[in-house]
């Protein structure tokens, strides 16, 4: 998806029949936090597609020398 260059640390889980819960590590470009912002949205959207809606989403930029 554009803006992200990695993920990692992707944990998907079942809490309850019906209940999927996902944590992750989002590598992301040095940009605005209004972007990451646009990003957020645009990857809890995808991920309910998928009864996906409790996540907990930690963004990481690309500069910071993680991943």
């Amino acid at each position: 998806m554009a803006g992200v260059k990695d993920i990692h640390d992707l944990h998907v889980w079942s809490i309850c029949s019906g209940n999927i819960a996902l944590s992750a590590h989002v590598i992301t470009a040095d940009q605005k936090i209004t972007i990451g912002n646009e990003i957020m949205a645009e990857m809890k959207a995808r991920l309910k597609k998928f009864g996906i809606e409790h996540t907990t989403i930690q963004f990481e930029c690309e500069a910071c020398g993680q991943g």
